[in-house]
């Protein structure tokens, strides 16, 4: 449970993170700034990456659980 909670803070800090740089690269955009643009878009994109790696490794960590509640149930 303690993994549940910790897991929803990042994921919602993450979101956060993301929502400002999307408002950020916005702004910059507006004002022509697109030196500057792309490199908030360039941090955005490891956001990105950073979300993947965690869903890519709850993913394995469902499967493994289910592979063992299998494995015990038998």
């Amino acid at each position: 449970m303690l993994a549940g909670i910790a897991l929803y803070f990042i994921l919602k800090a993450l979101g956060i993170i993301f929502g400002i740089c999307c408002f950020v690269w916005v702004f910059l955009k507006l004002i022509s700034a697109d030196k500057e643009a792309d490199h908030v878009e360039d941090f955005g994109g490891k956001i990105l990456d950073i979300f993947g790696a965690i869903i890519k490794y709850l993913f394995f960590a469902i499967v493994a659980l289910i592979i063992y509640i299998i494995a015990v149930s038998t």
